[in-house]
């Protein structure tokens, strides 16, 4: 999992699974998967390809972020542009979007 700190930065860290149990989208980013990976590192592949192939997830100031492609019908996640971010607050997801947008 990633962490954003309070500059900006991205880094490694551990966390509980349970954090992302109870998230909903709470914003969406259009651009390509290359600027994810620039910016979060490889997602997680998961097994559902009628639902969500990849997923990233974060941790903001304010809580965990999901990005995810959710029922997007492309066979190839790499060329998704149309992303959905998760969490248990817009603010989390603001925080994703900072630094998609400005990093």
């Amino acid at each position: 999992m990633k962490k954003i700190n309070q500059d900006l930065t991205v880094t490694e860290t551990s966390f509980e699974h349970s954090l992302i149990i109870g998230t909903s989208r709470m914003s969406e980013f259009d651009g390509p998967y290359n600027r994810i990976v620039e910016c979060f590192g490889l997602p997680t592949v998961l097994d559902d390809p009628d639902k969500v192939q990849v997923e990233w997830l974060v941790l903001t100031q304010d809580g965990v972020a999901i990005i995810y492609d959710y029922k997007e019908e492309y066979n190839n996640y790499t060329e998704v542009t149309d992303w959905h971010i998760g969490g248990h607050n817009k603010a989390s997801a603001q925080w994703v979007l900072e630094v998609l947008t400005y990093k």
